[in-house]
This record gives structure tokens, C-alpha cells and sequence, in this order.
């Protein structure tokens, strides 16, 4: 009888072992390198969560384009500005412009030129193209030159 239950004893440490030994997990789930590995690929669906989130917010910006002119037509060389930042763009010789970042609803550009009134335009989400119209402005030169004493030159002679 103490055979049998010898024998018995070896099966059920054999069925242990077996039950121990798990052919389908590459890993032991109490060892370190278990932790590490679900740690590892944690850190990774985590970056890649996070990840996708930051890409979704750099589309929510609308590129502008535009022509900015006057009453004679096409000017170049407007800045136009955002308005609180030093992000800035000119025009061409076309009056035509890109800016250069992309502009949530309610931003506010900025366009000036010298002989032009200042012109700001909040942007709208359904206007990606924006038709300026600047005002002309006068501009007076304060003072009167000084013909009183001819001119002189510092050169000797």
C-alpha cells in the first residue's frame, strides 16, 4: 500500500510540474521579467494613447490665405501680424499671402502698412481665404526744413 501511495505522491508531483510548466506563456507571471515586460508594453499603449491625442490637436487650425489691396488694386509688402505674438507674414508683389501657422476661430490678424490705415480681421472657421480692403491714410511731415543757412561741406578742399 505504501507503494501506491508513493506512486500516487510521483503522479500528483508530476501533474504539479506539468501544470507549472505552461507551454502556452512565453513567461512565468511571478517572475521579474513578467513584470517588466507588462510594464514595458504599458509604458508603450500609454505613449501611444497620449500620442494620438497630441497629433488630433495640431488639426483643429485653420490655414489662411489671402489678397490684400486698395482702391488701385494688389499691395505689396503688408505685414500681417497675429495679433499679441510676433508670428508675421508680408505679402507679394500679387497682394497674395499664406500664414504661416495655423489659426484657431477668434484669432485676430493684424494688417499694416505705411500710408494704410491698421486693419484687424478675426478669423472665422468657414473663411480660409480672407479679401482685404486697406484705407488710405495721410500722412503729414511735421516740421519745415531749415533753409536759412546754405550747406556746407566738411571736406577739406
Amino acid at each position: 500500500m505504501s507503494q501506491k501511495k508513493n506512486d500516487l505522491k510521483k503522479s500528483q508531483i508530476e501533474k504539479k510540474s506539468l501544470i507549472n510548466k505552461n507551454d502556452y506563456w512565453p513567461f512565468d507571471l511571478d517572475t521579474q521579467s513578467a513584470k517588466k515586460t507588462i510594464s514595458f508594453l504599458s509604458i508603450i499603449m500609454m505613449t501611444l494613447f497620449f500620442s494620438s491625442n497630441l497629433l488630433a490637436q495640431n488639426n483643429t487650425g485653420t490655414e489662411v490665405k489671402g489678397i490684400v489691396s486698395d482702391e488701385n488694386g494688389p499691395v505689396d509688402q503688408v505685414t500681417i501680424t497675429l495679433k499679441g505674438t510676433d508670428t508675421r507674414t508680408i505679402t507679394d508683389k500679387k497682394g497674395m499671402f499664406t500664414f504661416p501657422q495655423t489659426l484657431k476661430e477668434k484669432d485676430v490678424l493684424v494688417f499694416s502698412h505705411l500710408g494704410y490705415h491698421a486693419r484687424e480681421i478675426k478669423i472665422d472657421k468657414n473663411a480660409p481665404f480672407i479679401e482685404v480692403e486697406l484705407a488710405s491714410e495721410t500722412v503729414q511731415i511735421l516740421g519745415a526744413l531749415q533753409s536759412d543757412k546754405p550747406y556746407k561741406s566738411k571736406r577739406k578742399k
